[in-house]
Formats: C-alpha cells, sequence, structure tokens
C-alpha cells in the first residue's frame, strides 16, 4: 500500500498524519484515517462513506458551490459533530451554471 510506503521511507510523524483526497480520494481519506488512526482528514468534493466511524481528529471538508457532493458533505459535518468544519466556496457568479 502506498501508506506503507510512504511510512517505510519518509519521516513520517505519527501525530500529524492528515489523509486527503478528491471525491472517491476523499471517501478513502474517511477510510484511512479510520483504519490507520490518522489526526484528521481534509477531504474535498467528498461524502463520508456508510459503515465508516468518523475520524477521532479534526475534518476539514470543502465542496464548491455547484459540487454534486456538496450535500453529502453537509452530511459529513452533521454525523462528525463539532470536530468538523465544512465550507462551501461559491463561484464569483452563482447564476452560471456549471459547464458540462
Amino acid at each position: 500500500m502506498a501508506v506503507d510506503h510512504i511510512w517505510d521511507m519518509l519521516p513520517v510523524d505519527d501525530d500529524r498524519l492528515y489523509f486527503t483526497g478528491n471525491s472517491g480520494g476523499g471517501a478513502q481519506a474517511f477510510k484511512n484515517a479510520e483504519n490507520m488512526d490518522g489526526c484528521g482528514v481534509m477531504p474535498s468534493t467528498a461524502y463520508l462513506p456508510y459503515h465508516t466511524e468518523p475520524s477521532n481528529g479534526d475534518c476539514f471538508i470543502l465542496n464548491g458551490a455547484w459540487d454534486y457532493n456538496r450535500y453529502a458533505g453537509a452530511r459529513a459535518r452533521k454525523e462528525i459533530g463539532k470536530k468538523a468544519i465544512h465550507r462551501i466556496v461559491a463561484s464569483a457568479d452563482i447564476r452560471t451554471p456549471p459547464i458540462g
């Protein structure tokens, strides 16, 4: 696994281990923090996977105003409680729909 390789090759401080990712990678960050006793999670455009215990550490969830996971990010914040912060970044013009 990539994290094991990092632990073996780099001077990682276990007391400062945070996980991050985008979308499905953000969901995996929640799982990694649960399974590897991380200090926290910093996912973007992400969701909290079902049957995942929220991180014991801090959590900073970032979503865009047009993000398809913005409500899932809000749900994750609610489930995690006071140790989580959820921020939605508004676009410059909220009347402009997303491209694609």
